[in-house]
């Protein structure tokens, strides 16, 4: 049986994790591998494929990770966004960034900035080969900075654990086998709490029941939900799906994931396997709906909700799913009170 986790609880969860922030500079370790002692951060890099390996510049109070190099972040905590403080020599060659987890935004003049945003122990970003983002574009990408940013989340992913314990969160469920998943859903069901605790709980499954996902819209007021796009992160911020923190030892999980069923052999009973989807988008449109994520082991998370409707203006995107549908697929929750798609009341 899927356990689809009480909105409320979750964003209570939510709520209550308290950030840290933290700053490394680079002038205070000088070399290209430490760890914090008083945060218990630690930084490694690696040449991996590239020609140059990581290097410490007195000079310029610097490190350097060249083209195809990685830096990996580590921490006994949740780390859930990093920031680099991009160098003077860093601005001529700051490169493209890949993350192993989560999603990365790299930005050139004017700023010249390099963000990562996800939810993790450890974060590992690989440098790309041209300087695509610096003065001198054509030439062999870098990352060079002076500071790294760490953010915390207060108790953090209990990995490694077992699952966790009472009040954690936990992504031991995800299988840590990489996976791409392409699916599209038949039904959408919505939980619409704007009112009270500003989130559009959002709720699909595949038509022979082998997927279904949970997604968790930020919203906190009563304003009206239009097509667009709206990214899937941790931020908390008006207008975007809650990055799923992972789940707790009695099998309920928070924010958004993908869920897989499987019959277990040896018992006859339906489970799931949960896809932690902590980066990524979704795309409401007159057609529907379409989210493509990344989960916290890495997955590939793809699913298409195809239902064409007239957009009205100023409508909720619940009555716009009501529209949606007329072979009553859909159904509206209002608390413990269920409507079905003529607006009758089932129980």
């Amino acid at each position: 049986m899927k356990k689809f986790f009480s909105i409320l609880a979750a964003v209570l969860f939510a709520g209550s994790m308290m950030a840290e922030t933290v700053t490394l500079t680079m002038e205070d370790f000088a070399d290209v591998s430490f760890t914090d002692q008083t945060s218990g951060i630690s930084v490694s890099t690696a040449k991996n494929a590239g020609q140059t390996a990581p290097a410490y510049n007195a000079t310029g109070k610097d490190l350097r990770v060249y083209a195809k190099g990685s830096i990996t972040i580590e921490a006994t905590k949740n780390i859930t966004s990093i920031s680099f403080t991009i160098s003077d020599k860093g601005k001529n060659r700051l490169a493209p960034l890949t993350a192993n987890v989560g999603s990365v935004v790299v930005a050139g003049d004017p700023d010249f900035t390099a963000e990562w945003t996800g939810s993790a122990n450890s974060v590992t970003l690989t440098v790309g080969d041209i300087a695509s983002y610096g003065t001198e574009s054509t030439k062999a990408g870098q990352l060079c900075f002076t500071a790294i940013v760490v953010t915390l989340g207060e108790g953090g992913s209990s990995e490694g654990e077992g699952g966790g314990s009472e009040g954690e969160f936990s992504y031991d469920y995800e299988p840590e086998e990489v996976s791409t998943f392409d699916v599209e859903m038949s039904t959408a069901e919505v939980e619409d709490y704007t009112a009270e605790l500003g989130v559009v709980a959002m709720y699909f499954e595949s038509a022979d029941g082998s997927y279904f996902a949970s997604m968790d819209l930020i919203i906190s007021s009563e304003d009206l939900v239009e097509p667009g796009e709206y990214q899937i992160n941790d931020s908390e911020e008006e207008g975007t799906f809650f990055a799923s923190p992972g789940g707790d030892e009695d099998g309920y999980d928070y924010g958004c994931y993908f869920g897989v069923t499987f019959i277990d052999p040896e018992d006859g009973k339906e489970y799931y396997y949960p896809y932690y989807l902590v980066s990524g988008n979704v795309t409401i449109t007159e057609d529907g709906i379409q989210v493509q994520a990344k989960s916290y082991n890495g997955s590939t998370v793809k699913f298409t909700y195809v239902q064409p409707y007239d957009a009205v203006e100023n409508t909720k995107l619940t009555d716009k799913l009501l529209k949606a549908i007329e072979n009553g697929n859909v159904i509206i929750k209002s608390g413990n009170v269920i409507f079905d798609v003529n607006g009758q009341r089932i129980k």
